[in-house]
């Protein structure tokens, strides 16, 4: 649903996943009702499930969610972070370039994706994670739509390199101010 492998409205097919995943019936329709209540299903009785259309309030609230806590995040990360950390923020940045370079657009999110989890590891607040998480499905629904993400890829990387930069200086401060930017 994410990758947009199972496109926004597509039907699915319990006994079919059921079967691809080699399981019973049983904890199919417990996953499908965890998506349903984080907003990436709908199961109409007697219809059928189908995969939700992107839901712009839901991506508007993902965001005001991750940038409010990010931000923070980035603050407390500028007076706790070590250097290697930072070492891993850098070579997150650097495989974000790569995979852009290449035009792949999953390698791209997942090094995007490692790069927030440093940046938010370094904070050292790790129920922040799942609360972030919680909310990322949405956002990143968006960003596997984005047929436009290698323009927005090398905008993203520079901003890593200004909150890099100020995580150097452990400038709390700056850092927030950059996160806030990005």
């Amino acid at each position: 649903i994410i990758s947009a492998a199972l496109p926004p409205m597509a039907a699915i097919n319990e006994a079919e996943i059921a079967v691809a995943f080699g399981v019973s019936r049983t904890p199919v329709r417990e996953a499908l009702l965890n998506l349903q209540r984080d907003g990436l299903v709908e199961i109409r009785p007697q219809a059928g499930t189908y995969v939700t259309p992107i839901r712009r309030a839901l991506v508007e609230e993902g965001m005001i969610v991750r940038e409010a806590l990010e931000v923070k995040c980035a603050a407390l990360a500028a007076e706790r972070i070590t250097a290697a950390e930072i070492d891993a923020l850098r070579a997150a940045s650097a495989a974000m370039a790569d995979a852009a370079s290449r035009g792949d657009q999953p390698g791209f999110i997942a090094a995007d994706d490692r790069y927030h989890r440093i940046l938010l590891d370094a904070a050292g607040l790790p129920h922040v994670q799942s609360i972030i998480a919680g909310v990322n499905a949405h956002l990143d629904r968006v960003r596997f739509h984005n047929a436009g993400f290698i323009e927005r890829a090398s905008e993203a990387m520079m901003e890593h390199d200004e909150v890099i930069a100020a995580l150097e200086r452990r400038d709390a401060s700056a850092s927030a101010a950059a996160v806030h930017t990005h």
